[in-house]
This record gives structure tokens, C-alpha cells and sequence, in this order.
């Protein structure tokens, strides 16, 4: 995995393995969990974080594909409240 800042405090990261939409919404989560944890100096930080996923198992995807139905899913989290998870599936 390589994640990186796309813009803003907007940040992506493409997984190499296969991944069904439970997964990707187990691991937002998880994310979202382990970023209201960060501490400095002992302290939490009070920071959170929404997430936008999609999946698929068409091959052969462009990135535009890609990344609007990632940041669909990421608007729909932040409209749902923040510290959530969606995911999108790009159908074939």
C-alpha cells in the first residue's frame, strides 16, 4: 500500500489485493479508529476522519473511475456525520 496527500487534507492509498465491500468498510473503520487515537505527548489530540472506499472486480479501471467513486463515498460519509465509513462498488 502507497498512501498520499491528493490535495488539502484529502489523503488516498490503493490496495494491491483483492478486497470485497465488507472489507473495505472494516478497514475505513479501522482507520478511522487508529486516527482518533493519535496522541502527542500522552495526550489525545482530538482529531478525526472520514473515509470514501470503492471496489471492484473489473479490471482495468481508470483512475478517474477510481477516484470519483472514492470521493462520492467520502462526501456521502461526511454528509452522513463525520468519523464514518462508505464505500462505493464500481459496477462493470
Amino acid at each position: 500500500m502507497r498512501p498520499g496527500r491528493i490535495g488539502g487534507d484529502e489523503f488516498a492509498a490503493a490496495l494491491p489485493k483483492a478486497m470485497d465491500e465488507a472489507g473495505a468498510k472494516t478497514l475505513g473503520e479501522r482507520l478511522i479508529q487508529a486516527v482518533s487515537e493519535i496522541r502527542l505527548e500522552d495526550n489525545l489530540i482530538g482529531v478525526n476522519c472520514s473515509v470514501g472506499a470503492c471496489w471492484s472486480t473489473q479490471p482495468g479501471l481508470r483512475y478517474v473511475q477510481i477516484y470519483r467513486a472514492a470521493d462520492q463515498a467520502l462526501y456521502q460519509a461526511k454528509r452522513e456525520g463525520k468519523g464514518r465509513c462508505c464505500v462505493r462498488r464500481i459496477d462493470p
